[in-house]
C-alpha cells in the first residue's frame, strides 16, 4: 500500500529516501517498519508518496486503516537522481538493516514511548 500525501505534512518538503521505524496499527500492535519516501509528479501536480512496508514476521504491508508511524533512522537516499519515484523500490537489504537496527537498546526505547502515545481518530 501506498499513500500519497496531498494536504499539510510534518514532514519537511526536502524529505526522501528510506527510514526505518515503528508504526502503531491500534493500541496494542507495533510493527517494525521500513519506509520509502518520494515524489509523484503527474502533468501539473506534485505529491509526496510515502510507502510502509512491515517487516519482520510477514513482509507485507498491511497498513490499509489510519496508523501512527515513528520514523527513527534513515537507511539511504532513492536511486533516482531526480528524487522522484513513481513506484519506490524497497529491496530486502532495507529490510534487513531496518529489522537490525530496531532491535538495538536505542531504537527498543523508542518502541517504548510510542507505546505510550495514543491513536487519535482523524478529525478528533
Amino acid at each position: 500500500m501506498e499513500n500519497i500525501d496531498d494536504g499539510p505534512s510534518s514532514l519537511a518538503d526536502q524529505v526522501s529516501g528510506v527510514y526505518f521505524g515503528w508504526a502503531k496499527l491500534n493500541m496494542d500492535e507495533i510493527l517494525k517498519v521500513v519506509v520509502g519516501i518520494g515524489w509523484k509528479w503527474d502533468s501539473c501536480t506534485t505529491r509526496r508518496l510515502i510507502q510502509p512496508l512491515q517487516i519482520g514476521k510477514s513482509n507485507k504491508s498491511v497498513f490499509d486503516k489510519h496508523f501512527q508511524v515513528l520514523l527513527v533512522g534513515f537507511i539511504r537516499g532513492l536511486r533516482d537522481k531526480a528524487k522522484k519515484l513513481i513506484n519506490i523500490e524497497l529491496v530486502e537489504e532495507d529490510k534487513l538493516i531496518a529489522c537490525k537496527a530496531l532491535d538495538l537498546p536505542i531504537f527498543v526505547q523508542s518502541y517504548q514511548e510510542l507505546s505510550v502515545l495514543k491513536i487519535i481518530a482523524p478529525g478528533k
